[in-house]
């Protein structure tokens, strides 16, 4: 084998035994997760993305029942209008 073919072969064997010992941690929550959560006194649902322990995406929605709870004027907390 040529040594230019040596170093590629080496080069795909270390980036695969990379990628398989640092899978685990993949599956950490903090790594990679998205969470939803339901309000149960207003209905709205929170959905949080977290990447590399940073937080990427925090946004509350709106739900077809939470709406009907604003229609109604039941009383919601504040940070929830």
């Amino acid at each position: 084998m040529r040594v230019r073919a040596k170093h590629i072969v080496l080069g795909v064997i270390i980036f695969a035994a990379v990628s398989l010992g640092t899978y685990p941690l993949l599956k950490h929550p903090r790594v990679f997760s998205i969470c939803k959560d339901i309000d149960l006194n207003s209905g709205d649902v929170r959905e949080q993305i977290n990447a590399c322990f940073l937080r990427i995406k925090d946004e509350v929605q709106t739900t077809p029942f939470s709406r009907e709870v604003r229609r109604l004027g039941i009383a919601v907390p504040e940070e929830r209008r």
